[in-house]
Order: C-alpha cells, then structure tokens, then sequence
C-alpha cells in the first residue's frame, strides 16, 4: 500500500505522537535505518524474527486450529524458545476451544482448562521453530 501525503498528513493530526512514513524505517542496504532517529545499526542486526508456530491436527491429520509467538521475552530459567512454545500452546488451546465449540462456550473456558481438555482429545500438536537454527 502506497501512502500518500496528504493520508500521513491527515493520520497525523488525528494522532498525539509522530507517524513514520512507510519510507522513513526500513532495512535498506543492509542496514537498519530510521530517519527519526539518526542512528544506523549493523546488518547482523537485520536478522529474521524467531518464534514458535503450534498447529493442532485431528486424527485425521487435518488441521484444527493453530496459533504462534514471537514475542522475545522470557521468564526466570527458561529459554526464549521454550518460553515461546509454551505462550504458544496456551494460545493453541484456546484457539482450538473457539473452533471446535460455540462462542458462548469458548468464552466461559479460561486457558488452564482449555490446555487440560486439549491434552485429552486425540489431537497431536506440532511444533515449528522459526528463525532458530535446526538444534
């Protein structure tokens, strides 16, 4: 999508903080560039996201439903890929409670027992690591 200015002009206004154009950020010749800020950062900074999808498959192997994290935080002894891989099953749970059930349902099934009713179907969950290397 191509912005024109008169668009960064008017979410501009609309807005208390400044707004980049698509042009300002970007990782262009190999470095890291933002005009707002006058700094510039190596390529080795301009790395692939890392993150763990989770894909729920039925008996049948077809899938059910499937969710992701790449949010690089982590708690106290654990790793960022474990880390992941568990936000990530607590969010495959409850995406597969909002498929397989109704709306009304899915809303009253906090993650805990979404994760319990899910390790109880005859379900496999697959695991993707994105961005790490094959370890």
């Amino acid at each position: 999508m191509t912005w024109t200015e008169n668009q960064i002009a008017r979410i501009a206004s609309l807005r208390m903080w400044p707004v980049r154009k698509p042009a300002d950020v970007g990782c262009a010749g190999g470095k890291i560039t933002d005009h707002w800020r006058s700094e510039q950062m190596a390529s080795a900074d301009c790395k692939a996201p890392q993150g763990v999808v989770a894909i729920l498959t039925g008996p049948d192997g077809r899938q059910i439903a499937n969710a992701a994290d790449f949010d690089p935080s982590t708690s106290s002894g654990f790793d960022s890929r474990e880390a992941q891989k568990t936000r990530a099953k607590r969010a495959l749970a409850r995406a597969a409670i909002k498929a397989l059930s109704s709306p009304l349902l899915a809303n009253a099934i906090d993650w805990y027992d979404a994760e319990r009713i899910m390790e109880k179907m005859d379900c496999r969950i697959h695991f993707v690591l994105v961005g790490y290397d094959d370890t």
